[in-house]
């Protein structure tokens, strides 16, 4: 209820933006794509081939030759031809470097070689001065050259060029869709014996259109996209909750989840979560999904029971100076070999005796003396 509360002012405008009571813009695009969701299933790549075959009856029924007559297609298509021939340039775009940075790899051993000699200035060393005078001193059009290799790529189309205007201005993820159809349909059509009237550039032009006629209707502003959210929040939650009853007695799902984990979040909102969480996204290359894999074993948590292997009880009844009669426990811990967990967990045997020497024995001096204090307090009539 208290989500819904709060989000019961974000409504669909004119202008396809999402906005509180207020007029204050939440998103500029709903869904960052602008789609309205129930129109989005012939947007799959599964259902373009029946858009294709199909395509004589959407143009007269989509007044497709209309619609093309008054749109302007050539901007975003421009557009789009910018961002792939940026890509082409740089097929690396994990590494990311700037004009300065560039031009100083560059002439650095030539400044190495200068053996500039002296003390720190503002805590840079002669070299990088030397480097950023080189820079300063440099022509423009030297300059120009290194702009243009570190020129960042054009922003989306989407967020330059409204989609219900601009015909042909789509999100790079359905471009990347219609590229592979594209190239797929273009080769079953040179296997085929019959032609096919349609070619290439018209099944584009289907597809962008069947996207534009995917956006939420500007015709029918002020839907509540906000309960919509709400609900989309809400509804699972109840899910979440009996999710809890099949992690039981699993540590690595020791997770607050459903109704509490909302309450913890969004209504108490603590700074001490119970159980929190992160999700990192990491580079997909050996070397980073590596230290990911040792950051991991680093950082998970290590139960005395998955290293031990059993434990031995002894118990004898000794007799005391004074004739005191008391019962001896000796117990001896058996832990498995380092080779059994070396793989999963980044723990040493010199870390499990240093736990139980300096933890371990406290906590369990500590629990016995608890029950200890609660058994001679219980007394039977």
């Amino acid at each position: 209820r208290c989500i819904i509360k709060h989000l019961e002012g974000l409504v669909v405008q004119y202008d396809l933006t999402v906005r509180d009571s207020d007029g204050s813009v939440v998103q500029f695009l709903y869904g960052e794509d602008g789609l309205d969701i129930p129109k989005t299933q012939f947007l799959q790549p599964k259902q373009f081939p029946f858009l294709a075959s199909n395509y004589e009856v959407i143009m007269k029924s989509k007044h497709l030759q209309e619609v093309l007559s008054r749109a302007d297609p050539q901007k975003a298509l421009r557009h789009f031809r910018a961002i792939k021939k940026w890509q082409s340039k740089h097929p690396n775009t994990l590494l990311r470097k700037g004009a300065f940075l560039s031009y100083s790899q560059k002439i650095q051993a030539a400044v190495k070689a200068l053996n500039l000699e002296g003390g720190n200035q503002n805590g840079r060393s002669l070299g990088t001065h030397q480097i950023l005078k080189m820079w300063n001193e440099l022509d423009e059009q030297s300059r120009r050259k290194y702009q243009k290799k570190a020129a960042p790529c054009p922003d989306p189309s989407l967020a330059v060029w409204r989609p219900d205007i601009y015909f042909a201005s789509v999100s790079e993820t359905f471009e990347k869709k219609m590229d592979d159809y594209s190239v797929e349909w273009a080769s079953q059509a040179e296997k085929s014996y019959e032609k096919s009237e349609l070619s290439l550039d018209r099944l584009r032009t289907l597809l962008q259109l069947k996207w534009q006629r995917s956006l939420c209707d500007p015709g029918d502003p002020g839907e509540a996209v906000g309960l919509l959210a709400a609900q989309s929040i809400g509804e699972p939650s109840t899910q979440m909750t009996l999710n809890t009853f099949h992690f039981a007695g699993r540590g690595e799902m020791n997770v607050t989840l459903g109704i509490p984990r909302l309450r913890e979040i969004l209504m108490v909102a603590s700074a001490n979560i119970k159980t929190p969480m992160m999700s990192v996204p990491v580079f997909n290359t050996k070397k980073a999904l590596k230290r990911v894999k040792s950051l991991k074993k680093q950082l998970t948590r290590v139960c005395l029971g998955e290293v031990l292997e059993k434990i031995d009880v002894q118990e004898s009844f000794c007799v005391g100076d004074k004739h005191d009669k008391f019962q001896v426990y000796r117990l001896r811990f058996h832990f498995l070999p380092h080779a059994y967990y070396q793989q999963e967990k980044c723990l040493r045997p010199e870390d499990i005796l240093h736990f139980m020497e300096t933890r371990f024995f406290k906590i369990l001096m500590e629990s016995l003396r608890k029950k200890n204090n609660k058994a001679s307090a219980f007394r039977t009539v």
